[in-house]
């Protein structure tokens, strides 16, 4: 993990940046930009990372993620992240 404390910044001296307001729930146009698997933090699986981008509309070019327990010993985690993968596939549009 990063460390920035070497370099003498406190978060407490910083204004905070207010630019992005939480995107509301809806429907969007969005491309999966970018993915990966990735091990799990117990190193008893693994998931799949999704970076989905925001193509138009007032939150064009935000980020959203998604992590995805498709490897995991909790069968109810799998079936969690199975069935988002469904609700992902058929959001596809060609």
């Amino acid at each position: 993990m990063a460390e920035l404390g070497h370099n003498g910044f406190d978060a407490t001296h910083v204004e905070p940046s207010t630019d992005f307001e939480i995107i509301p729930a809806g429907r969007y146009t969005a491309a999966i930009t970018d993915s990966d698997l990735r091990p799990n933090s117990k190193g008893t699986g693994e998931y799949m990372w999704l970076e989905f981008t925001v193509m138009d509309g007032p939150f064009a070019g935000r980020k959203l993620w998604a992590q995805l327990n498709i490897d995991n010993p909790s069968a109810q985690a799998v079936e969690i992240a199975e069935r988002e993968l469904s609700a992902i596939c058929r959001a596809v549009v060609s």
